[in-house]
């Protein structure tokens, strides 16, 4: 799934963002009024859902130097950031009704559950494995994906049918769509 906006910078763009993204704002209201100020200036806004990380509803904010969760409690102000850095790997699972996306961070797992929509999870995990793996210029399907990108797997030269295996792979796990998959592999048979 492709993002298909201009990042917002400005309050107002991030306003109008977050109305496009989230599906309920009822609570998610304070997280949608403080996120403006919690950002840095210049920094862009991707993506926004609402869900629940340890048992707290919140705002997830994917921007494009961090993601933020952020919970306005009645009695308390909780921010928790993880640098892109930081994440090796982006997972979602599904539900019936909703979907979660999982981060692991040296050796840690953060899970935000109970995101409403499932196509806003991939959306966040595509965005998430390509930052990860250095590739913000093209999309790739949503879905957990390995830390290895496809030009990472096939450029290191090989064998191309394990390098096809390891395509596989990476399609299987969502991190490749078909047509990603088959353009690589008609390539590597041409090496052949």
């Amino acid at each position: 799934m492709t993002t298909n906006h201009t990042p917002a910078t400005t309050p107002e763009a991030i306003k109008a963002l977050l109305n496009e993204k989230l599906d309920g704002k009822l609570l998610v209201r304070k997280e949608i009024r403080r996120l403006p100020e919690l950002m840095d200036p210049g920094e862009a806004l991707i993506t926004a859902c609402s869900g629940i990380y340890e048992g707290h509803n919140g705002l997830l904010a994917l921007t494009d130097r961090r993601i933020l969760f952020v919970d306005e409690g009645v009695v308390r102000s909780r921010l928790e950031e993880f640098h892109y850095s930081r994440i090796s790997s982006a997972q979602r699972h599904s539900k019936l009704m909703s979907a979660s996306v999982t981060f692991i961070t040296s050796g840690n797992k953060a899970t935000i559950k109970d995101i409403p929509s499932k196509d806003r999870a991939d959306e966040i995990v595509s965005y998430v494995s390509r930052r990860i793996t250095g590739d913000t210029e093209r999309p790739t399907a949503p879905q957990g994906a390995p830390s290895a990108s496809a030009e990472e797997t096939t450029e290191s030269g090989g064998d191309p049918l394990a390098t096809i295996k390891q395509l596989t792979q990476l399609r299987d796990a969502g991190a490749l769509s078909d047509t990603e998959f088959e353009a690589k592999k008609a390539e590597l048979l041409g090496r052949i």
